[in-house]
C-alpha cells in the first residue's frame, strides 16, 4: 500500500476528509478526460472536413492534433484507473476506520511510533540492566543483614 493512501493513524473525521481530496482530484481528471474528448471530436471533425475540401496540408494538421490529444488522453485515463484504485482501497480503510469503537487504541500502531521516536529496544542493555539491579539488591540485602547482626 502507498504511504499517501494509507489512513492508518487518522480519525474518521481526518481520513473522510483526506478521501474526500482524492475524490475531488478524481472527479477533475474525469472532467479533463471529458474535455479531451470533445477536443478529439473536433479535430476529427476537422480533419475529415479538410479531407472533404482537398486540403490535404489541413488534414495532416488535424490528424497530428488528434494523435497528440488522443495520447494525452491515454496518459489521463491511466492516471484515473490509478486514482479510481487508490480511491476504493481508502473507502475500504475508512469503513475500518468507522467501525473501531470510540477511544480504540491500535497497539501496534503506537508500538511502532515509540520504536521511531525512542528507538528499538536493545536487548543486551535490558539484560544489564537487569544484572545491575540484582546486584544492587544482593548489596541492599547485605547492608541490611549486617545491620541485624550489629
Amino acid at each position: 500500500m502507498d504511504e499517501n493512501t494509507n489512513l492508518a493513524g487518522l480519525d474518521p473525521n481526518s481520513a473522510r476528509e483526506y478521501v474526500l481530496q482524492y475524490i475531488v482530484s478524481l472527479k477533475q481528471l474525469q472532467k479533463k478526460r471529458e474535455q479531451l474528448r470533445q477536443e478529439l471530436k473536433l479535430w476529427s471533425d476537422r480533419s475529415a472536413l479538410a479531407a472533404e475540401k482537398g486540403r490535404e496540408d489541413l488534414k495532416e494538421q488535424a490528424l497530428a492534433k488528434c494523435r497528440e490529444t488522443s495520447a494525452a488522453d491515454e496518459q489521463l485515463a491511466a492516471e484515473e484507473r490509478g486514482l479510481e484504485s487508490d480511491v476504493q482501497d481508502m473507502k475500504r480503510q475508512l469503513e475500518m476506520i468507522r467501525r473501531q469503537p470510540e477511544g480504540a487504541i491500535d497497539t501496534d500502531l503506537l508500538l511502532a511510533q515509540l520504536e521511531q521516536v525512542v528507538g528499538e529496544k536493545d536487548p543486551t542493555a535490558q539484560k544489564f540492566r537487569s544484572f545491575e539491579a540484582e546486584q544492587d539488591l544482593d548489596n541492599l540485602k547485605r547492608g541490611l543483614d549486617a545491620e541485624k547482626e550489629r
